[in-house]
């Protein structure tokens, strides 16, 4: 059975981060994350963990369209400043 993918927007942050882990412990879902730079040394620490990183920035709308392809869920955040 293929595992149901779930993107999560900051994943490469603290708080998104977080999410990601949670998501990877249960083994349950393919876990991409949208990156603005999925270069940095933080995407290449989730990519070695089997996380799918694809290049896409909140302020691109056109970016989130190719990262979103094919998802069945979605994971987000929200600052509190």
């Amino acid at each position: 059975m293929t595992k149901k993918v779930v993107t999560v927007l900051g994943g490469t942050g603290l708080q998104g981060g977080g999410v990601v882990n949670a998501l990877l412990g249960a083994g349950k879902f393919a876990v991409r994350v949208a990156s603005r730079n999925p270069a940095s040394d933080a995407a290449r620490a989730l990519a070695s963990r089997g996380v799918e990183v694809v290049k896409a920035d909140l302020l691109e709308p056109g970016s989130l369209r190719s990262a979103l392809r094919r998802d069945q869920l979605l994971g987000s955040r929200a600052d509190a400043a």
